[in-house]
């Protein structure tokens, strides 16, 4: 009975060790992928904006600056005149709803992120 239950163990870790090589590298690589509409193009190839991006808007996709450190990492670029908004639930007024920008300006040589609220309407 002990001896079954050993292989019951082995068996059970051999499948686990088998499971975690199939999935070797799946979480830090296979994230969770949402698909975006096509993309409308002007005559040059570049996109017509503003476009829909589910619930946001990009409004601008700025310009990347490539020769300074500051706006990019190894991770992330942060694009001088990058713009997007959404609307979402307004912090003052908890019966409305408020358009919200997100804007990325180049001041003083470093990328920096600032939000705006504009108006607040109705539900």
């Amino acid at each position: 009975m002990e001896r079954e239950r050993e292989k019951e163990k082995e068996k059970a870790k051999e499948e686990k060790e088998k499971e975690k090589e199939k999935n070797k590298g799946s979480q830090s690589t296979q994230k969770h992928v949402r698909e975006l509409p096509p993309i409308s193009l002007d005559s040059e190839g570049k996109p017509i904006l503003p476009m829909k991006l589910g619930v946001m808007t990009l409004k601008s996709l700025g310009s990347v600056v490539y020769d300074n450190p500051a706006f990019h990492s190894a991770r992330y670029i942060w694009p001088d005149g990058f713009e997007i908004s959404r609307i979402y639930a307004s912090m003052k007024h908890t019966d409305k709803m408020t358009s919200y920008l997100c804007r990325i300006k180049n001041i003083d040589g470093a990328p920096r992120v600032t939000f705006f609220y504009f108006i607040s309407f109705q539900i």
